[in-house]
């Protein structure tokens, strides 16, 4: 679509989409970012709660379930790559273990 905008002789037209569609781009990242809506690495989160002691319980056919043996207390984890911030911090606090920085 470029080669063809810039062989047209639209060279500028085409530019200034490119940047309306960074500049939402940009506004997007900044207001997730001031909204908290930070996301956490799926394999870090499980390498976390099983370093805090808690065990895999079983799969599921879209979440894994993650249990504390010293609280007795079970929650599904999904299988997604990433997590939101705030569900990692629930999905810690449901588990009795400290939250992750």
């Amino acid at each position: 679509m470029i080669h063809a905008a810039i062989n047209n002789g639209t060279a500028a037209v085409c530019i200034d989409k490119l940047k309306a569609i960074l500049s939402k781009l940009l506004k997007y990242i900044l207001a997730a970012i001031t909204a908290g809506d930070i996301y956490m690495k799926r394999k870090d989160l499980v390498k976390y709660i099983l370093s805090k002691g808690c065990v895999l319980s079983r799969e599921g056919g879209k979440y894994s379930v993650f249990s504390n043996p010293a609280t007795k207390k079970e929650i599904p984890l999904t299988r997604h790559p990433e997590v939101p911030d705030f569900s990692a911090r629930k999905i810690c606090r449901e588990l009795g273990i400290e939250l992750p920085l």
